[in-house]
């Protein structure tokens, strides 16, 4: 808490989803002390929030209302947002002086203080929800093109070692009949090739 203001809320202010339009909140600055303050309201994302009045004069006692707007921005869920406000504070001087934002542009000879905010963006549900559905869905379609492409090279490759197969056994028909005990040599060849290919398509298919 500033030794001058009391702020409210006091750490953090919060936005509610969703942010497709914009979102306003409300800063309450109360003068604690005895003289009139002087404030001013610093933000580190200053092009995603809209603050009126960013500065101004408190009598003792008295009530700033600050309106801060979060401007519509489409939002990443994964995205950490360390959005934070800065509320600078002193005393204003005895002197009389021009505007509080032109005394705001020279060193100040007062004692400043600060109130560091940070900025919570709350997701409702059904956004979280349809965010994650949504994700869920184009990864099982991702998925699921994958599968049949891989059973259409299955297909592909079974029909190849049939065609193969059907070729080869004229010329294996003249070949030496072979003995009970083995397989022709250019029988086995035949397999050992096909199988080598297949085991190299399906590698790739399925890393």
């Amino acid at each position: 808490m500033s030794a001058l203001i009391h702020v409210e809320p006091p750490t953090e202010l919060r936005f509610k989803g969703p942010f497709t339009d914009v979102v306003p909140a409300e800063l309450l600055l109360r003068n604690i002390s005895e003289k009139a303050v002087c404030y001013k309201i610093k933000t580190t994302a200053p092009k995603q929030y809209c603050v009126r009045p960013n500065c101004g004069l408190i009598e003792p006692g008295q009530t700033a209302t600050i309106s801060v707007v979060l401007q519509p921005f489409e939002l990443n869920i994964r995205e950490k947002i360390k959005h934070k406000f800065l509320i600078l504070s002193m005393q204003a001087p005895d002197k009389p002086f021009e505007s509080v934002e032109e005394l705001w542009k020279i060193p100040p000879t007062e004692t400043v203080y600060d109130t560091k905010l940070r900025c919570v963006l709350e997701f409702g549900n059904d956004v979280r929800n349809s965010k994650a559905d949504s994700g869920v869905k184009h990864e099982n379609q991702r998925l699921s093109d994958e599968n049949n492409h891989l059973k259409a090279e299955i297909e592909r490759l079974r029909r190849l070692m049939l065609s193969s197969s059907t070729s080869e056994l004229p010329t294996v028909s003249y070949l030496p009949r072979p003995s009970s005990s083995g397989v022709s040599f250019y029988v086995a060849a035949i397999i050992l090739v096909l199988a080598i290919v297949v085991g190299m398509l399906c590698g790739k298919y399925l890393v």
